[in-house]
């Protein structure tokens, strides 16, 4: 018996709740993804070619652990126990449900990974390091390696799958009558290898990012490229990193919830189900901050937008300008 319990009995709590949210979340999502997608394959500049493939497999992961998450299976799930049931459309497909877990995880993975490979990208389009010579031999094996091991990490967990009868938290008879899903009764398994990848994801991002800004101040302090291209770079590795970071955090941040839950014995139906609902919202966000973030990006929704609404923005991007000048001449 979890150490705190709190009933599910509300709106909040419901499986009306977390279908409703999640289908509208997903609705809005669609269009956006799509928007995104259109814009970086055909209004990327040949500026940003090195990482337009890049951002297509960034947004491609993103569009899949969306859709996985809220639509394909929308898992009502029961933690501090690592149970549950779909409420998506693959559960009526007959799919195992240890698939849709290995579908839904894998893909937040994939998209980690992604990311991971956007830093890795720019520090070998940037770094010229004498060692990164041999880097650059196993550069393409090691991304394989974590997208491989990324779904290795399943396999061992479909032998831990315990008794389906096992005691869950204080559920409503409702919830009792479903069959429900149990991943694991010892988490520990779970924990490492999910919690070694995002660690390892992270440190690696953060040596990249390193190495990039390193190499950009030698040849701030060599002269030996214009002070102009030296900045486009500092302003893209800018606007880069912050659009990642974003991704991260509106991934990484509502599970880390689920986390506390777990590790704490902490059961709240209300918070699970705002949590998947917040988690589903992740790619919309990632969107839109992508498009919004990265000037060709953002001209070119701008130029999609009917020409009133253009004139009416220009117009009070004009206005705000002059204000701002006469602020400053005061």
């Amino acid at each position: 018996m979890p150490l705190t319990c709190t009933p599910p009995t509300d709106y909040l709590a419901s499986e009306a709740f977390l279908t409703l949210s999640t289908h509208i979340i997903t609705a809005i999502s669609m269009p956006a993804h799509v928007l995104g997608l259109y814009i970086i394959l055909y209004k990327t500049p040949k500026a940003m070619s090195s990482v337009k493939n890049y951002f297509v497999n960034l947004h491609f992961w993103i569009l899949i652990y969306d859709n996985s998450l809220g639509f394909l299976t929308i898992p009502y799930l029961s933690l501090p126990c690592m149970a549950g049931y779909p409420l998506g459309v693959l559960n009526y497909t007959g799919i195992n449900e240890y698939y849709m877990v290995v579908l839904v995880l894998g893909a937040c993975e994939y998209v980690l990974i992604s990311v991971l490979a956007v830093f890795e990208n720019r520090f070998d389009i940037i770094c010229d390091f004498s060692w990164k010579r041999y880097w650059t031999k196993v550069r393409k094996a090691w991304l394989v390696t974590h997208y491989s091991i990324a779904i290795l990490i399943f396999i061992p967990m479909k032998s831990m799958m315990p008794d389906p009868e096992m005691t869950l938290p204080c559920l409503t008879d409702e919830i009792r009558a479903v069959p429900v899903f149990i991943l694991t009764e010892d988490y520990t398994y779970h924990i490492y290898a999910l919690g070694s990848q995002l660690f390892t994801g992270v440190l690696e991002s953060w040596v990249f990012i390193y190495c990039t800004i390193l190499y950009i101040i030698r040849l701030l302090k060599s002269k030996r490229m214009s002070s102009t291209t030296i900045r486009l770079r500092i302003k893209f590795l800018t606007a880069l990193s912050f659009q990642l970071a974003v991704v991260t955090a509106f991934m990484v941040a509502p599970l880390t919830y689920s986390l506390y839950s777990i590790m704490f014995d902490y059961y709240n139906q209300r918070f699970q189900n705002i949590t998947i609902a917040l988690e589903t919202m992740h790619g919309l966000v990632s969107t839109f901050t992508m498009i919004f973030i990265h000037h060709p990006y953002r001209m070119a929704l701008f130029e999609m937008l009917p020409e009133r609404v253009r004139k009416m923005l220009e117009t009070k991007n004009r206005e705000q300008r002059i204000a701002s000048s006469l602020t400053t001449r005061i």
